[in-house]
């Protein structure tokens, strides 16, 4: 996915960016993107608490939530607009699982 994602700015070089507004999320899209913006929120309950479980288990639903997007949707070669979406969600879930782990003392590969 890391060559394929490098790439795809090239793919869309030359295409007119789709209108403001106009893409609409689906179901799953959604729910990753709502899963994304609770990590910060997440790490403040977690250090308060003394809890990294707090932290561990959104990680984990996290990347079921990412899963379920995945199998079910297309990420390189899917329409105007929902290519770069997907690829800035992927990227976003990929940063925050980094991130995440890195807080736990979990090391993450680079590849899998």
């Amino acid at each position: 996915m890391e060559k394929k994602k490098k790439k795809w700015p090239k793919r869309l070089k030359g295409r007119k960016p789709p209108p403001k507004g106009k893409i609409a999320l689906n179901a799953e899209e959604q729910a990753v993107l709502r899963g994304l913006t609770r990590f910060s929120e997440i790490i403040v309950i977690a250090a308060k608490s003394y809890s990294p479980n707090l932290l561990a288990n959104y990680l984990f639903d996290l990347a079921k939530k990412f899963n379920n997007f995945y199998a079910h949707h297309r990420i390189l070669g899917s329409e105007r607009g929902e290519e770069g979406l997907r690829l800035a969600l992927t990227a976003g879930v990929a940063q925050v699982l980094k991130n995440g782990l890195t807080i736990l003392g979990i090391e993450t590969p680079q590849r899998m």
